[in-house]
């Protein structure tokens, strides 16, 4: 999250930087490879001892910060320009102004200090035609704000050398940041994009920039090779908490064509329906002369006369910057096309606010603030050489959830915003080509709840008979409903070796021990077959989503003894015992502790060999000492919730986060010897939570909201924490760990619940997306990790029932 600061000086800073990056872009993409180039495997940040640049002290900075949204062209007006022509940069609606280290220095930074511009210097020369000069950064008139060090470093030595310069400079200069800016990741090379990121981050660079030039001479545009980029640099934006910037191309030159009306606005608009925090333009002035490149670009150098893409430009960023400030305060929760690119995530009907789309081809960008409240770009991706946004204009037909009773558009260039015209949940929208609006709905709550809590309080008290029947039935219905969905844009959710169908094969294993029907035991067998008994590969060896499939095959271990079904498990695991990390590091998010340790668990007594339980047991303990809250007895979804509140003032706990972890607990204990030393503090943390979560139980429909101390806000009832809490409920009543009569009624009332989120046809509902933290719950959600938490619940409330 990117907060706001009325200190304009620190926003400067922070453009000064990003600008010295960008100045050899159009070489490194000249030299582009296919647009179908494969993007590089995902991987986990480098510890210290994997990188090759020496650590330094970490230079304690918060998060850049902002007044304005950052708006920036590669190549402002130079030195030898007129103040009328740094007026016109600003009055188009850009915010900073890059200061190039040439004879024009000196009266370029005056002129852009003279128009009300930040300013940011090269700290590098570049070539922008004025003769190279030795200038005084520091004590000028007009400073700048901050420094950009290097333009897309490539190779193992620039790379260092770029993340040392930046850390040098922040170290010797505290009241200024500095950065770089990156190729597009299939030009990287060695070190590949995430590795430099994570190294960049890791010594303090507040920024991520990078370009990457799409629309070419021949008429083609690299739309799979753009989106590629952005859902990188869009995770890794979230998984270090700092902003990125992005770019559109504005001049003509090498094999890269003018780019028309719709071609910039859509670059623009899908960079920020992915979260980009910062907007650039290559170029604003340009070359005369120079061999493969037009003369003109935003303005006509020989002049600084506007060409046909000022107003263009203009037009875009004072639609940004008329929700500058509310964009930089919001956080990106998931990108959805109608009709995506190869690898990317496809709009799911009734997922959320926005339950439908008939589009052309459109993509939606889902935002929240630090409020939770809902926002969405909603682009047409429609554009093409020498076509204007108008010509390729598609009427949108939207339909929203029932909860949302109204929907305003807060931007929307050649639209009016305000209010939208909603007949039967549906509003039609003309959006041009490329071009964003962007939407925040009105919800109304008692609608929200109203629909689900009052069916569950209406339904009969759950039987034995009843719940076996049911639990067969929602697992039939999952079977014959396999599908994968995206984590945050990401793909390896849905791999057959992932974490979400591992979650599921824990719940339709507990339905084959149920019910003893051999059909789910083939399914459970068929995919570990699929999978040749192998753990997952998509993250990274010690990545605890990848070992979730651990479970299912010592499982199958104890079913049919075959030693090549715990091989591949087991040497995975005896390299994680040989190269330990504390808990904190392997499993820094709370989900991990369903993910691994009950793997590590059944593998101990699978093989006899107390090793791997004694090495989860050790991790689980710093994981623990490292994000659960002693005093509320709930587990921090991972080290960036620590200082998050909710609307009410309260901290921010997430209910399938501590479901996770209350399941994880079960699954531990359920393999633990009943005499081993370490029961007692796993029985303790058990109990703690159950307390906790049974206090905070609703109860009504017996069931819990996504973010569990506001229920206020997080007004509907989610399944799938729900049902880890069911499930951990009912275990302890069934091995006598919970002895009061309040838990068996908790576990009676939740159930009751989580049969009401169960559709006639056998599938489940309210389960929310993928995430990292509460979000919106939708009736029709339906995910595999739900229903695995669903069918373990059933697993031990059938035992409960048929023990009264």
């Amino acid at each position: 999250m990117i907060m706001k600061n009325h200190a304009a000086r620190s926003f400067a800073a922070t453009l000064a930087i990003i600008f010295a990056l960008l100045h050899c872009a159009s070489c490194a993409q000249a030299r582009e490879t296919d647009a179908s180039s494969p993007t590089h495997p995902a991987r986990t940040a480098a510890s210290p001892a994997d990188a090759s640049v020496p650590r330094y002290a970490r230079v304690d900075k918060k998060p850049w910060v902002f007044d304005k949204f950052p708006i920036i062209a590669w190549w402002g007006p130079p030195g030898t320009a007129q103040p009328v022509d740094f007026k016109r940069y600003r009055d188009a609606g850009f915010t900073i102004y890059a200061a190039n280290p040439d004879s024009g220095f000196d009266r370029a930074m005056r002129m852009a200090s003279a128009a009300g511009l930040d300013i940011m210097a090269f700290r590098q020369t570049q070539g922008f035609g004025l003769p190279d000069r030795r200038v005084r950064y520091t004590g000028h008139p007009s400073e700048p704000i901050g420094w950009f060090t290097h333009d897309e470093p490539h190779g193992p030595e620039a790379v260092d050398a770029a993340i040392r310069e930046v850390h040098a400079l922040m170290t010797q200069d505290p009241t200024r940041y500095a950065l770089f800016n990156m190729l597009p990741p299939f030009a990287q090379g060695d070190p590949d994009t995430e590795t430099v990121i994570d190294r960049a981050v890791a010594e303090g660079m507040p920024i991520l920039s990078y370009d990457h030039y799409i629309m070419m001479a021949d008429g083609a545009t690299r739309d799979q090779a753009h989106y590629d980029n952005l859902d990188l640099f869009r995770r890794k934006s979230l998984e270090h908490d700092v902003p990125f910037w992005a770019f559109a191309m504005t001049i003509k030159h090498y094999r890269y064509r003018r780019p028309s009306e719709s071609d910039v606005r859509y670059k623009q608009f899908t960079n920020l329906a992915y979260g980009a925090k910062g907007l650039w333009y290559f170029t604003y002035w340009g070359p005369v002369g120079w061999h493969r490149w037009d003369d003109v670009a935003i303005v006509d150098p020989r002049d600084g006369q506007p060409t046909d893409l000022y107003d263009v430009v203009k037009g875009i960023n004072h639609a940004v910057l008329q929700v500058g400030d509310l964009l930089l305060d919001l956080t990106s929760v998931e990108v959805v096309h109608n009709h995506p690119a190869p690898g990317h995530k496809r709009f799911q009907p009734k997922t959320s606010w926005i339950a439908g789309i008939d589009a052309k081809d459109a993509v939606i960008g889902f935002f929240k603030d630090e409020q939770g409240n809902d926002y969405a770009w909603v682009v047409n991706k429609r554009h093409g050489p020498g076509q204007s946004a108008s010509e390729l204009a598609d009427t949108i037909t939207l339909t929203f959830d029932p909860t949302v009773v109204g929907v305003d558009a807060l931007s929307w260039l050649d639209g009016q915003t305000g209010p939208l015209s909603l007949q039967n949940q549906k509003a039609k929208l003309t959006i041009a080509g490329g071009t964003g609006v962007l939407l925040r709905p009105r919800v109304d709550k008692d609608r929200a709840t109203s629909v689900i809590t009052r069916l569950i309080m209406e339904l009969p008290e759950p039987t034995a008979d009843y719940s076996r029947r049911l639990v067969a039935k929602v697992a039939d219905w999952q079977i014959d409903h396999l599908a994968g969905y995206g984590s945050r844009g990401t793909r390896h959710v849905h791999e057959p070796a992932g974490w979400v169908r591992g979650a599921l094969m824990t719940g339709i294993m507990a339905v084959y021990r149920t019910t003893q029907d051999q059909r789910y035991l083939d399914v459970a067998t068929e995919l570990a077959e699929i999978n040749q008994w192998k753990l997952g590969d998509t993250l990274d060896v010690r990545h605890a989503d990848d070992h979730t499939i651990g479970q299912l095959y010592t499982e199958l271990y104890e079913v049919q003894p075959d030693l090549n079904r715990i091989a591949d498990t087991r040497a995975r695991f005896d390299q994680m015992i040989a190269d330990p990390k504390p808990g904190r590091v392997d499993y820094w998010w709370c989900d991990a502790l369903f993910m691994a340790p009950p793997a590590y668990a059944r593998l101990s007594r699978v093989t006899g060999d107390p090793k791997y339980l004694e090495f989860t047991i050790d991790m689980w303990k710093d994981a623990t000492e490292f994000l659960y809250d002693k005093e509320q007895h709930l587990y921090f979804r991972d080290r960036h919730y620590f200082n998050k509140k909710e609307r009410n003032g309260e901290s921010v706990f997430w209910s399938r986060g501590n479901g996770w972890v209350f399941g994880g607990l079960v699954r531990v204990l359920q393999y633990m010897p009943e005499d081993h030393p370490d029961r007692p503090y796993f029985i303790r943390i058990y109990r703690e939570m159950a307390d906790k979560i049974v206090s905070i139980q609703d109860g009504r429909d017996g069931l819990w909201r996504s973010g569990l101390l506001d229920p206020e806000f997080h007004i509907v009832p989610e399944a799938s924490g729900s049902g880890f809490f069911c499930f951990g409920l009912a275990w302890g009543v069934n091995n006598g760990v919970l002895t009061e009569p309040r838990y068996e009624q908790a576990a009676k009332l939740a159930w009751k619940g989580l049969t009401g989120c169960v559709y006639p046809d056998g599938g489940m509902g309210y389960v929310q997306r993928i995430g990292a933290g509460p979000d919106r719950v939708q009736p029709g959600a339906s995910y595999e990790y739900g229903v695995g938490a669903f069918l373990l619940a059933g697993e031990e409330m059938i035992k409960l029932l048929e023990n009264e």
